[in-house]
């Protein structure tokens, strides 16, 4: 884990960490000891953060919703969105090249499991101007925009 330190005077922290994508044995160990402990050695610097960030890398699905030719175990159980919120992360990006795996059952799955976990989504919707729409907070009085995109191929936002 790499920490930056600020150069100046910090008005705003943020704990940020890249694509969360429990497979195999780290999917065993979640199921046993919960996503909120295996996600530990990052929650202190998410937690002790003004605002934590996150990539979901994998959508919320089961295994038989995977389309064909996508990676068999790139999936989530619904409690990875618990387990992100309990680490201290309030803001999950979902502009990632397999958001999609599971086509739009899973990308609804994935929404649905974050909204209840109480995590802001952003870079993935149910239509492009959902997609395109920013996450708008307020933090430390100070109003944030997080914004996320990416486009994988033949998407619709792959050709604007």
């Amino acid at each position: 884990m790499r920490l930056l330190e600020a150069a100046g005077a910090v008005r705003l922290a943020i704990g940020a960490v890249g694509d969360v994508g429990l497979v195999g044995s780290a999917r065993e160990r979640a199921r046993g000891a919960g996503y909120a402990a295996l996600l530990e050695p990052v929650a202190g610097v998410l937690r002790g953060a003004d605002l934590g960030f996150a990539n979901l890398e994998f959508p919320v699905a089961e295994p038989a919703w995977l389309r064909r030719g996508r990676t068999a175990g790139f999936w989530h159980e619904a409690a990875v969105a618990a387990g992100l919120a309990a680490a201290g992360v309030r803001v999950v990006s979902l502009a990632n090249n397999h958001v999609m795996d599971a086509a739009e059952r899973g990308l609804r799955a994935t929404l649905d499991a974050c909204r209840a976990a109480g995590l802001r989504t952003v870079g993935a919707g149910l239509s492009p101007a959902e997609a395109c729409e920013p996450a708008r907070l307020e933090v430390r009085g100070q109003r944030v925009v997080v914004v996320a995109r990416g486009a994988a191929p033949g998407s619709d936002l792959a050709r604007d």
